[in-house]
């Protein structure tokens, strides 16, 4: 049996069946367009094939229940129509989603969705267990459990384990609460956000030995944080492979990172703050919990000042092994920014790189291991630095 861990859960047409004193519900409908609750005492349920619940229809699943997919199947919330899927477990009895079998395996089932504008997906004490897909191809891999485009969610004090790619993967602009869940053992991600959930991510879940214990953001919808955001100080890193953008052009937009956090870059990565409109980038570390930005694997590019105000502040920060294209910290042309206390530390270029016409004031900072060296220029008079 999966982890010793098994409960229940059922749509419309269902049967059920009686092995000794065990009763097994079966299944066997495609989608829930009524209002139906699964219960305790009708599990183990056992989804044959893809179940959707749609049609403004909502599917209870109560503490202690069961449910069981067999390989292929998955729960989708929403499609044609919005769905709700509310799940209320107990510490003492969660409500399990594992698969059916056995000897399971990472992606024995596809794993829980909701999709559609208007969708709602509420879990409380769940367990999701064995889901997922690897990506094949260029298909992308498929988290256990994802909170798709135009859906709302909470979740807390889950499970998320075993998973064949990403655990969480939250793609939507809707509010998302995620709080006090525990995400491990997954080959791929903890969580995957989109630019504008990975605040939603509170400091109190934990990632554990997963392919990669971090809050990926921008991989997933468009790769631009379009509006202001605190990025809170988590155990674990966020992370940016790709070229992640601060800014739109309908609002001031300001990206707030909270003292120790962390953030990795992937080789050639890099964040831009404002470019042709304005954006803001505040990172007010401490001596003794300075903002990191540093490197996943391998060199990363760098932090772009583009567009910033006079509310661009980075304050007892630290950058290190960047610098790939020009410099860990590059400043645009007219884009403000008030640097100090930082240390800039083994860049392949310069630690910091003015342009001409940047509004940047440098103090205090520290500079070692810099290759092209520590402050470049694009003409000398471009900008009044003081160290």
């Amino acid at each position: 049996m999966p982890l010793g861990w098994h409960l229940g859960v059922a749509p419309a047409a269902l049967l059920v069946f009686f092995c000794g004193v065990t009763a097994q519900t079966v299944v066997g409908d495609s989608e829930i367009t009524e209002d139906t609750r699964w219960t305790r005492e009708g599990g183990p349920y056992v989804v044959m094939s893809p179940l959707t619940v749609q049609g403004g229809a909502t599917l209870e699943i109560a503490a202690g229940t069961v449910v069981r997919f067999r390989r292929g199947a998955f729960l989708r919330v929403g499609w044609k129509t919005p769905g709700s899927l509310t799940v209320t477990g107990t510490s003492r009895r969660p409500v399990i989603f594992t698969a059916d079998g056995d000897e399971p395996e990472p992606g024995a089932w596809a794993g829980i969705e909701s999709l559609v504008e208007g969708s709602e997906v509420r879990l409380s004490w769940a367990v999701v267990e064995w889901a997922g897909a690897e990506a094949k191809g260029t298909a992308a891999a498929r988290a256990a459990l994802r909170i798709g485009p135009g859906s709302t969610a909470d979740v807390q004090n889950c499970v998320v384990r075993q998973a064949a790619a990403h655990g969480v993967e939250l793609d939507t602009e809707r509010k998302v609460q995620f709080s006090g869940n525990r995400v491990h053992e997954c080959r791929g991600a903890a969580v995957m956000t989109g630019a504008n959930a990975a605040a939603y991510v509170a400091p109190d879940n934990r990632f554990e030995h997963n392919g990669l214990d971090a809050i990926v953001v921008g991989e997933v919808g468009l790769p631009a944080l379009t509006r202001s955001a605190v990025w809170a100080h988590t155990a674990s890193p966020y992370v940016i492979r790709g070229d992640l953008l601060v800014g739109d052009p309908d609002a001031l937009v300001t990206l707030r990172l909270d003292p120790g956090v962390t953030v990795l870059f992937g080789p050639g990565a890099a964040m831009t703050v404002g470019w042709s409109y304005p954006a803001d980038l505040v990172a007010r570390g401490s001596d003794r919990a300075p903002i990191r930005f540093g490197a996943l694997a391998g060199p990363w590019d760098g932090v772009y000042l583009g567009g910033t105000g006079p509310g661009t502040l980075l304050d007892h920060c630290v950058f290190s092994g960047g610098g790939a294209e020009r410099a860990m910290l590059n400043v645009e042309s007219n884009a403000h920014a008030l640097v100090r206390d930082c240390a800039f530390r083994d860049s392949r270029g310069w630690g910091v790189f003015l342009w001409k016409g940047a509004l940047a004031r440098i103090e205090a900072c520290t500079f070692s291991g810099n290759r092209k060296g520590d402050i470049g220029r694009e003409e000398l008079r471009a900008a009044q630095a003081r160290l």
